[in-house]
């Protein structure tokens, strides 16, 4: 299954929401304002909706811009969820113990057991 979008583009789009327009997005992110930019429009293609009404220097959701932004918020979550615990499992100590005992110490142990 292909999906619409990736991780990266609901980032950008969520940024806008958040900051209120593409420039403070853009500056949020560290990335040009004409690349958030082409991040929404690309979206809006691959989606094939409209998801900012654009008034000049103002942007607004749409209808259906603010039905993506709660999915958008729970995929993001879901994603940092599983990068973390894919974190988790790497950071976890593995190898192998090797325990050194005297050779006079061997007749004793093996007594014990």
């Amino acid at each position: 299954m292909t999906l619409p979008f990736d991780l990266r583009a609901l980032q950008v789009f969520l940024a806008v929401v958040d900051q209120g327009g593409f420039g403070a997005a853009a500056r949020e992110l560290h990335i040009a304002q004409s690349a958030v930019s082409q991040s929404i429009a690309n979206l809006e293609r691959r989606l094939e909706l409209t998801l900012f009404h654009r008034h000049e220097r103002r942007i607004a959701l749409t209808t259906e811009g603010e039905a993506l932004v709660a999915h958008a918020r729970q995929l993001l979550e879901r994603a940092e969820t599983a990068h973390l615990a894919m974190r988790e499992l790497h950071d976890l100590v593995k190898g192998e113990v090797r325990i050194g005992i005297p050779r006079c110490s061997g007749p004793i142990i093996s007594r014990r057991c």
